[in-house]
């Protein structure tokens, strides 16, 4: 799998649902059939969120197991506290940032809190919910850890039990990877955190067949635009991809097309349509403005030569 260096450090790689673990924090973009709650989130982020993260983050899990049934979730919503299968619960395979402690112990501590049948019982409440979409969920360095207590409010909402479970684990990890952020939160917010925290790996899931919707896209912007220079450079970075990026990731092959043809589509027509399926996938314009897109190339053209 290649991966680039410096300049990709804060890149995230593509993931397969396989491949989560316990203690994987899901962060999920906006579903194929996007319905009230997560327009009314979207809004508010977009207009009363600090920035940081994106306004289109609209719920947060977190993963408690991985075996022979796919990845088991535990998250709150409308229903109050459920443990369930990921597929259950996300039935259009929507895309999702993935955030993961370097430190295992740390995240089988936070999977084991999740998963901890004193949730069960714990119900989702609007009000709760709409608090932290009004002020800005500001850090609290010196937050001490025995002012945090040990359980979850019995009416909660989704990223406020992440919250929580991640200071609960920490308690029980000697104050290891302690969120140091308000526990009422919202998803914006806790993306923004845990993106900039270096105790964290990033990975997205692009959902069902991501990489094949997004080139996709990208084919039927350039047919539409019906211009032979454009369609020779589409068609030229297709087949350098498919002739020598086998072991690259489907992200970073992605972040490479984007790069590459998004300033052609713009100057034929309009790339919105690319970038907004783009995001929905995970895949936001701070990724493709930090992507080495000639570092990329250059290894590409060594592949093939060996």
């Amino acid at each position: 799998m290649l991966r680039i260096g410096h300049p990709t450090s804060d890149l995230p790689i593509a993931i397969e649902l396989e491949h989560l673990a316990p203690g994987d924090i899901l962060l999920y973009r906006t579903s194929k059939d996007t319905g009230p709650v997560q327009y009314f989130i979207m809004f508010m982020q977009l207009f009363f969120s600090e920035k940081g993260g994106h306004f289109d983050t609209t719920h947060s899990s977190i993963c408690i197991e991985n075996g022979e049934n796919g990845p088991i979730i535990a998250h709150i919503g409308p229903e109050g506290y459920k443990r369930e299968k990921l597929l259950n619960y996300d039935t259009d395979e929507r895309a999702f940032l993935v955030f993961r402690l370097y430190n295992k112990d740390a995240r089988d501590e936070l999977a084991k809190v999740a998963a901890s049948d004193q949730h069960i019982g714990l119900l989702w409440k609007f009000l709760s919910a709409l608090r932290p979409m009004i002020r800005i969920a500001r850090l609290d360095p010196k937050r001490d850890l025995q002012e945090e207590i040990k359980t979850i409010d019995k009416r909660t909402y989704c990223t406020e039990f992440v919250v929580k479970s991640m200071k609960i684990s920490a308690q029980q990890n000697d104050g290891y990877a302690y969120p140091h952020i308000r526990s009422s939160c919202s998803p914006k917010s806790l993306e923004a955190y845990l993106h900039a925290n270096a105790e964290y790996q990033m990975f997205v899931h692009l959902g069902k067949n991501g990489y094949e919707k997004i080139l996709n896209e990208l084919e039927q912007s350039v047919i539409r635009i019906n211009y032979p220079r454009v369609t020779k450079i589409y068609t030229d970075l297709k087949n350098e991809i498919n002739n020598s990026a086998v072991n690259i990731n489907d992200f970073y092959k992605l972040l490479l097309m984007l790069k590459v043809m998004q300033p052609i589509l713009d100057l034929f027509s309009n790339a919105s349509d690319v970038s907004s399926l783009a995001r929905k996938r995970g895949i936001f314009a701070r990724d493709i403005q930090s992507f080495p897109v000639e570092e990329v190339r250059q290894y590409l053209r060594h592949v093939r030569r060996a």
